[in-house]
């Protein structure tokens, strides 16, 4: 039977490129949120367009249920969804999935307000004046402005910033503060709290179900006026948006690297522009590509030199582990023992860093060289002394450390290799058995509770040592700690990884920026096997600009990002065969374009992953090309199988 109905095309949260049909039993408008019946469940999804009336077989076409009460999803947040389908290569409705994240508030409930805020002054240099008036004024005529506020380690980054978010609540606007872990950003919340006397909104994954509910509503409502968030807070529906910032913008935790790949400081600078916003990206050490669109003009730089306050930089010292004696199974040099001690009698704090979990990287027979791999992933078992078992930190898999060789039989021949922080948490209780010690890894820092209880022990020096991984590098700060010894300052800088030099540049600054933030002198000793690397000799003589202008020229010599652009194409299924088999079938129809280059196919380094066999491709193209259009052109020209995954990673940043 033939009628005439009004119907609507509502975009679904699963991974569909299009909206489907619906009938408009109830008044709707673009951008409502509307719960539809889909199979056998019910879904909430947006209405994507509104038709006029049209001629359809109205019994086959099923009715929308209920509206949400809840301002509709504006266009411009749809037309940023759209463009990031478009860039990702991602299916639109994954990418709105990402936007529904707690669809419990789509359902009518009290939205708990943030309370006035209170704005209490902090005094600032001139250049910290200078730069916060710059935000501050952008913010007033709502117009895009990516700034990019650049200062050492403890020059006060965080306080300039703060004074955009002031402006924005004056202005009855809503303030984003992206930082690259929240829920490792305890002080920051801390200072934000003295700054304003208010909790902001918090955004992350680890938020218990109801406050996720009440966040989502208030900041769809515009009743949350800040919110801090993880680089998923960057796709919530924000009611009147007109301040953003991302912090420790060159932090590689804003690449998102499953599902819907993206990173999060380059959509970042889209959704500002398309807000009409000011964005802020700061960092003691910008990414490449961040200072090359300085210097193209595209983004606006404000310098800050200086420490705030009395402090000033710690000095930095290599020490050459090629020479001199080592004590087997010792990981800590003499220089840094003596180095520890003299701390340690002044009562002050020393931080060993080693980027590291567990306490060796594998175990190995030392009768047939047998080594323990995942049985899942083409991984090492990571070996956890504290726990007794070993560890993927892939797919998480774990097993009992065995007491025989599964390969020889032969029994305790099993022996660590290498160190990890378990391994220089043992030897320093050794060396210094009175010294009160505290771990720091992602795994004894399992909920922000635990968090803020160490700093609280480490702010009321009820610590001596701690030793930590790349958790410890970012924005702590802790007056008595004096005292950095980063134990391999060259983990990171082997490998494809094209960002490998500048990654460990980044992360060793930063930890050393740890040292000396008060009154207190502080230093930094890193060991090394490689002093004489680009990178050891920039930190050691903090001449960031020759280590980047030459990191800079290698990558221009080889069209690499940011001259030039990359993506990958990681294809995985579960039969080695018939994985290998499509990937050839993909290889025979690559296309060919002058300003392109497409490399592979070739196994990913990390050939299995969770049970997946894995294969690569990269797509290399001029600066002047956009790859994504060739790419999804070559993807239509290949029947993909339902049982083999194809995942389109554009700008990669990892290469396992």
């Amino acid at each position: 039977m033939s009628t005439t109905v009004t119907m609507i095309k509502v975009l679904l949260p699963k991974p569909f490129l299009e909206p489907f049909d619906y009938k408009a039993a109830i008044k709707v408008c673009v951008g409502d949120y509307v719960l539809v019946p889909f199979g056998r469940q019910t879904l909430w999804g947006v209405v994507w367009a509104v038709d006029t009336i049209s001629t359809l077989q109205a019994d086959k076409i099923k009715s929308i249920i209920s509206v949400a009460s809840l301002p509709p999803l504006s266009k411009t947040m749809r037309d940023f969804l759209e463009w990031t389908s478009h860039y990702t290569l991602a299916p639109l409705g994954s990418v709105l999935k990402m936007v529904l994240a707690s669809p419990e508030a789509l359902v009518k409930e009290e939205v708990v307000s943030m309370s006035p805020m209170t704005f209490h002054p902090h005094t600032l240099s001139p250049e910290q004046k200078a730069a916060g008036m710059a935000f501050q004024d952008a913010i007033r005529k709502q117009s895009f402005k990516t700034f990019v506020l650049e200062g050492v380690t403890g020059s006060g980054k965080t306080e300039v910033y703060f004074e955009g978010i002031k402006e924005a609540y004056d202005q009855g606007k809503q303030s984003l503060i992206l930082v690259p872990e929240i829920s490792l950003s305890t002080q920051w919340v801390d200072r934000f709290k003295d700054r304003f006397a208010v909790t902001p909104t918090l955004w992350h994954s680890d938020l218990p179900l109801a406050q996720r509910r009440k966040a989502w509503r208030s900041i769809a409502e515009g009743a949350a006026s800040v919110i801090v968030g993880a680089r998923s807070a960057l796709f919530l529906p924000y009611k009147n948006l007109g301040y953003m910032v991302v912090d420790e913008e060159h932090d590689h935790s804003y690449k998102q690297e499953t599902g819907v790949i993206y990173q999060g400081r380059d959509l970042a600078v889209m959704r500002a522009y398309m807000e009409k916003c000011p964005l802020v990206l700061s960092s003691a050490t910008p990414s490449l590509e961040t200072l090359h669109n300085i210097e193209t003009g595209k983004y606006e730089r404000w310098h800050l030199p200086n420490r705030h306050g009395v402090s000033v930089m710690p000095t930095v010292a290599l020490i050459d582990m090629r020479h001199g004696k080592k004590t087997q199974g010792q990981w800590i040099s003499k220089a840094l023992q003596d180095a520890i001690t003299e701390t340690f009698s002044r009562q002050e704090q020393v931080l060993l860093f080693l980027n590291r979990r567990g306490y060796a990287p594998l175990l190995i027979c030392h009768g047939c060289g047998h080594h323990m791999d995942c049985p899942n992933c083409s991984t090492w078992l990571v070996y956890h002394k504290s726990t007794s078992r070993l560890q993927c930190h892939h797919c998480n898999y774990q097993r009992p450390v065995p007491k025989q060789c599964p390969q020889c039989l032969e029994m305790e021949t099993l022996s660590p290799c290498g160190p990890g922080v378990e391994r220089i948490e043992e030897e320093v209780t050794q060396l210094f058995p009175k010294a009160r010690l505290l771990v720091m890894t992602s795994d004894t820092l399992s909920s922000p509770k635990k968090l803020k209880e160490s700093i609280g022990k480490i702010e009321n020096q009820e610590v001596d040592i701690i030793v930590g991984t790349q958790v410890m590098a970012k924005g702590h700060h802790f007056p008595y700690l004096t005292l950095v010894g980063v134990i391999d300052g060259d983990l990171g800088l082997s490998g494809g990884d094209l960002r490998a030099a500048e990654k460990t540049y980044q992360l060793l600054y930063q930890v050393g920026g740890r040292a000396g933030r008060t009154h207190l002198t502080g230093r930094v000793l890193i060991q090394t096997h490689c002093p004489d690397h680009p990178v050891m000799q920039a930190i050691k003589h903090y001449d960031q600009a020759s280590f980047l202008s030459l990191e800079a020229e290698s990558r221009r010599t080889l069209d690499l990002p940011p001259f030039g652009k990359l993506a990958a194409l990681i294809v995985a299924g579960k039969d080695p065969i018939a994985t290998e088999k499509f990937v050839q079938t993909m290889a025979s129809h690559i296309p060919h374009h002058t300003d392109l280059e497409i490399l592979g196919p070739s196994p990913a380094p990390i050939h299995q992953l969770n049970q997946w066999h894995r294969w690569r491709f990269l797509v290399k193209a001029k600066k002047n090309l956009s790859p994504q259009k060739v790419i999804k052109q070559w993807l239509q020209a290949v029947n993909i199988p339902s049982t083999m995954k194809v995942a389109v990673d554009i700008d990669p940043y990892s290469f396992f």
